[in-house]
């Protein structure tokens, strides 16, 4: 006997899985940072060397990536082009990470410059699956 299925039915593919996989961690390390940020600022502030109000606006930023990842995690597939925006998204993250450590500002400490080094690491790792899970999407919708 053969079964066959519908497109809806079908398991999702490699791409939509390591996208998820990399879109989820995005979401879930936005959202701590980011509400860790918010909540402590005042007393992060002068032991990053980084100012409250940076500090703040910076966590806001995250919250709403994390909600933004989440809703789009909710759908039964990843489009494409969201898929290009996330990765755009956190390239520009990851620059912006990379200048501010390269030009530095008044004030930062070494833990500061620690704090930003490590949070561009894990966009790295983030942009490694979610770069990859764009690639291997870009090949499957080329080929159909």
């Amino acid at each position: 006997m053969v079964t066959t299925t519908s497109t809806a039915q079908r398991p999702q593919t490699s791409p939509q899985r390591l996208a998820r996989w990399a879109i989820a961690a995005d979401a879930a390390a936005s959202a701590v940072i980011g509400v860790l940020l918010v909540a402590a600022a005042g007393g992060l502030d002068s032991m990053l060397g980084i100012t409250y109000a940076v500090l703040v606006g910076i966590g806001v930023v995250l919250v709403a990536w994390a909600v933004e990842l989440t809703m789009l995690l909710r759908r039964p597939s990843i489009p494409l082009p969201a898929l290009r925006a996330i990765v755009a998204f956190n390239a520009t993250w990851l620059v912006g990470s990379i200048a501010a450590l390269a030009i530095g500002w008044d004030g930062r400490t070494g833990l500061g410059a620690a704090f930003v080094a490590v949070q561009a690491v894990g966009v790295v790792g983030f942009l490694a699956g979610q770069g990859t899970a764009l690639r291997a999407a870009t090949r499957v919708a080329a080929l159909s």
